[in-house]
């Protein structure tokens, strides 16, 4: 009886070399999607940032303009106005909201009292007492 020697099994060459294609494929596969979805990601977030560009390069441009406003000299006169300064020769006048005070009486005036409240009122004007 002759016995026949058993190998041990192995699979064929063939199939050997189209695991391993089938392997490099899938591989090189996962590797294109990691990439193309990188890709993408970097792309949405390059528009967000050239978003955010354009946002702040409106609000530089409003922000020069108030600038270029705020510079020019009728501004600075009107809130140097604002805060009570006035120019050399003029001089500062308010108006107030309170109504007219009526001291008439039936009698005619004098006209010591009447220079004199003529008087106080103009010192009222120019000097606020």
């Amino acid at each position: 009886m002759s016995r026949r020697r058993t190998r041990p099994h192995r699979l064929p060459t063939r199939r050997l070399v189209f695991l391993a294609v089938l392997i490099g494929a899938a591989l090189v596969g996962s590797a294109f999607v990691r990439v193309t979805l990188q890709d993408n990601a970097l792309a949405r977030e390059a528009v967000g940032v050239q978003g955010q560009i354009a946002m702040l390069e409106a609000q530089q441009a409003v922000l020069n303009a108030q600038i270029a406003t705020q510079q020019t000299p009728a501004y600075i006169e009107q809130k140097a106005r604002e805060h009570g300064y006035v120019k050399p020769g003029e001089g500062l006048a308010s108006v107030r909201d309170a109504a007219p005070q009526q001291t008439r009486t039936t009698a005619a005036p004098d006209a010591k009292e009447t220079v004199i409240e003529r008087l106080q009122r103009w010192l009222a004007l120019f000097f606020h007492p």
